[in-house]
């Protein structure tokens, strides 16, 4: 019942705190209802950030127990919004009296439901080679939350800096008034990154050059596309970056085309905030300034002020992160510890190991010779899923869906050649080159399945809203095809997956290899016949690492104890892990029964 409680004051403080602070301030603009709309949530996003970190900022002492939420604070922030949400109700009725606001909010709603549903399936995290991230941002958020001390040490010898706080402070602003429980974790950012389809459906029509309403379909192709739903289910950060990088697209064509500098400002002030999402947006922050100085600034100048005034408020908005972690850290600390997005010595090697990566995000890994025995499993759903998984995630044009990319393409290349305006025919050339080359470019490692997960799920975005939008437009057989293709993403996309992250051991099936004790830390052994591969197993593991490693400790003490001293060697490995629940989570497992639970553990049957 706690837990039911928690989650209803969790839900309903992300629907009135992610929208009324930034409507509270907005609502007067002269803007569109959609640009309001997304504007609203965008600048809310920006406020709950600033908020839960000048709470971390006022309780760090450095002397904690660690282990405390100070619950006080984040109460008068959420009293704040509510009253932010009393103060602008009647403009918000008049908002939603809006027929395109009202279909938005319930396309988000929609999808939301579904990815409750999903969530509630979901046991361990799983799929290609991901792992650790899920657990590596719980543990960020916690960092905040529980006011950690600086020097506390990171998930996976990460460096705090290497990640940008912006999505782990607005969690902890959630999870404040409640408790730090997992479950809540991953109910909030299910909802934080489902927030990037708003962006979408304001985009559609500058996309496809269509006007009028959207079909009632329109969330229904989000729901099917699993590189979406695959995302938003698992505890990360780069679809809420993808949100704030689609909010200045929507911002910025409108300041070209309407000349104006509160929608400029909007824009950058949204690439900024992308940037303290996730590194990955500075791609397009990128491309979008420099686009801004070549083009526009100086054949139509905005005024000076105006331009002053929004890049001083950029840089105050990205000093609050990289001026803080400067001051903490030391003046390097921010730019040299990025893991998968630090730049790699030789340009030679970086030119060839670009030029491999583009090759491989655009050509399909099954029309190349690409070696798959790491995800080799006894499990035949696992072995097809880990397979999908990978077309699906780390390929440019599978990530729109098995059919949908055919007529993404026919779009693209309908826009380039009829477009009436040669410079906004250039602009999308350009960005989609300069964007799509340099977003794997800026990726350290070299993957031969592609890097499409990375940085470029804006762009896919991008082209699953211009489908989604332009589907009338087919005649009905066209039309049953690319339904019949959403339908193929759902099965073998979103619900396979799901399947497989529902696996689970129960007294009557083992998924997932026990820990095997022995004097060399574990013993070799055959994993039973459904389980699942190695990066599974990983995951599994440290979902249960703490009281896997307690149990075993305990026991071979005992063991010790009894005589067997060829057990010895192995004792302190476990021992070990059992005691960095002290210095890395701070007790945090100890007070969880030493288990990461998922809110599907608790559907579980």
């Amino acid at each position: 019942m706690l837990l039911a409680a928690q989650l209803a004051l969790t839900l309903a403080l992300l629907v009135v705190a992610c929208f009324f602070p930034g409507f509270f301030f907005v609502r007067k603009l002269r803007w569109t209802p959609l640009e309001r709309l997304v504007a609203s949530v965008g600048l809310s996003l920006i406020l709950l950030y600033l908020f839960s970190g000048g709470i971390y900022l006022l309780t760090y002492t450095g002397r904690g127990d660690f282990q405390t939420i100070h619950h006080a604070p984040y109460w008068f922030g959420a009293a704040l919004c509510v009253l932010a949400a009393v103060a602008s109700r009647r403009d918000f009725l008049k908002l939603a009296a809006v027929p395109a606001v009202r279909k938005a909010l319930l396309g988000l709603a929609a999808l939301y439901a579904w990815a409750l549903a999903l969530l509630c399936a979901i046991r361990s995290y799983s799929g290609g080679g991901w792992g650790v991230d899920w657990l590596e941002h719980f543990h960020r958020t916690l960092f905040f939350l529980l006011s950690f001390p600086l020097d506390n040490p990171m998930l996976a010898g990460w460096h705090m800096t290497a990640r940008p706080p912006l999505m782990n402070l607005v969690a902890a602003f959630f999870l404040g008034p409640t408790q730090d429980r997992y479950e809540l974790f991953q109910v909030t950012f299910a909802f934080l990154n489902l927030l990037v389809f708003l962006p979408c459906f304001v985009l559609a029509p500058a996309l496809t050059g269509l006007r009028g309403r959207r079909l009632w379909t329109f969330p229904l192709f989000f729901a099917a596309n699993p590189v979406l739903m695959q995302n938003v289910t698992y505890t990360w950060t780069k679809l809420l970056a993808a949100f704030f990088v689609l909010t200045g697209l929507c911002f910025y064509l409108a300041a070209w085309r309407k000349r104006d500098g509160g929608r400029l400002a909007a824009a950058f002030l949204s690439f900024t905030a992308g940037c303290l999402t996730h590194y990955s947006a500075a791609v397009f922050a990128a491309f979008f300034l420099l686009h801004f100085v070549v083009f526009l600034m100086w054949s139509r100048p905005f005024a000076p002020r105006v331009l002053a005034g929004i890049s001083l408020a950029c840089l105050l908005l990205a000093a609050t992160w990289f001026g803080w972690a400067m001051a903490a850290y030391g003046p390097s600390a921010p730019f040299t510890s990025h893991g998968q997005l630090a730049p790699t010595p030789g340009v030679q090697n970086n030119a060839r190991r670009i030029a491999a990566n583009v090759a491989d995000t655009l050509v399909p890994y099954p029309l190349r010779t690409t070696p798959l025995e790491s995800f080799d499993q006894p499990n035949r759903l696992g072995w097809l899923r880990d397979r999908l998984f990978l077309l699906y995630q780390q390929n440019l044009l599978f990530g729109l869906g098995l059919v949908a990319w055919v007529w993404a393409a026919w779009l693209l290349l309908r826009a380039l050649v009829r477009n009436q305006h040669p410079a906004r025919r250039w602009f999308w050339a350009a960005f989609l080159l300069f964007c799509g080359i340099a977003g794997i470019a800026v990726a350290s490692e070299r993957n031969e399945f592609g890097l499409a997960h990375l940085c470029l799920q804006s762009m896919i975005l991008l082209g699953v809203a211009a489908v989604a939008a332009s589907c009338r437009s087919l005649p009905r057989w066209a039309r049953s095809i690319l339904f019949a293709g959403c339908v193929l993403d759902l099965g073998l996309g979103v619900m396979l997956q799901t399947y497989i992250e529902h696996l689970e051991n129960t007294p009557r099936q083992t998924i997932f290899a026990p820990v095997a004790l022995g004097p060399a830390r574990f013993l070799e052994r055959a994993f039973p016949p459904g389980s699942l591969s190695t990066t599974a197993w990983g995951n599994w593991y440290q979902k249960h690492q703490y009281r896997i490693c307690a149990d075993a400790a305990e026991r071979l003490a005992e063991w010790e104890m009894e005589g067997q001293g060829h057990f010895a060697p192995a004792l302190p490995y476990y021992v070990s892990w059992r005691d960095m629940d002290g210095p890395l989570w701070h007790g945090w497992y100890a007070r969880h029964g030493g288990s990461v639970t998922f809110l599907g553990d608790h559907f579980a049957r």
